[in-house]
């Protein structure tokens, strides 16, 4: 799992004692909540983005475009509508570079994103300046037990459930700033994507938004990867 700027908190602090459920949670870390909000603020930038993109992919009229990108619920499934445009649109230099940016780039971006909407948060005195978070799955496996643990007790009381700080990650201020620099600059490379294939532009210009694409340090790190595997392809 790429985890982007997300720190196990096993490795920050492994003793740490976190506590969940907390209503107002945000409200306790109000400069990370802050950076939270902007990320995910951004992001929809980056999805407008995304369907604009696709709409010149498609060379289809925007509105229908979004309509069709924002009607897939699936960030995934529309990662790879976008792909698939681009590979039956783009000549193969141009389309290897777009695929490099949206796996290297878009994709891990988009998962930070989801991770930060969707995951459930909490906190830990041990961390006075950060949050902590894990999957959903994790917090509903410690519900489930306590009211095991209940039942059998035939308590009103529901108990405390020790449930350890495996797949916890912590958040922290820095790291959020990072991400959003970094997502900032997915946003810049998308729009020289979308100029590699604009029409409008002429055929130098788009060789040079392309070259400029391609030099992108995860961009140029993903097509060498391509380049090695094509290589070995050919020498089996």
């Amino acid at each position: 799992m790429d985890d982007f700027d997300m720190q196990p908190l096993s490795k920050i602090k492994p003793d740490a004692i976190t506590t969940w459920g907390v209503d107002r949670v945000m409200l306790e870390r109000p400069k990370i909540a802050a950076k939270v909000a902007q990320y995910i603020t951004k992001w929809t930038d980056v999805e407008t983005l995304l369907g604009v993109f696709l709409a010149i992919l498609l060379h289809a009229h925007e509105e229908a475009a979004m309509a069709i990108f924002t009607g897939i619920e699936n960030r995934t499934a529309q990662l790879k509508m976008i792909t698939s445009a681009a590979e039956a649109s783009l000549p193969g230099a141009t389309f290897e570079a777009v695929s490099a940016l949206l796996t290297s780039m878009v994709k891990p971006a988009m998962k930070y994103r989801d991770k930060l909407a969707h995951w459930t948060w909490g906190l830990s005195d041990d961390l006075p300046n950060d949050l902590v978070i894990s999957e959903p799955k994790d917090k509903l496996a410690s519900h489930l037990k306590a009211l095991k643990i209940q039942a059998a007790a035939q308590s009103r009381r529901t108990p405390d459930v020790e449930t350890g700080n495996k797949g916890v990650y912590v958040v922290r201020e820095k790291d959020l700033d990072a991400a959003i620099i970094r997502l900032e600059k997915t946003e810049d490379c998308l729009a020289t994507a979308m100029g590699t294939c604009w029409q409008a532009n002429a055929p130098k210009t788009r060789e040079k938004l392309l070259e400029k694409l391609s030099n992108e340090p995860p961009i140029r790190e993903a097509l060498s990867v391509l380049a090695r595997r094509k290589g070995s392809r050919e020498a089996q």
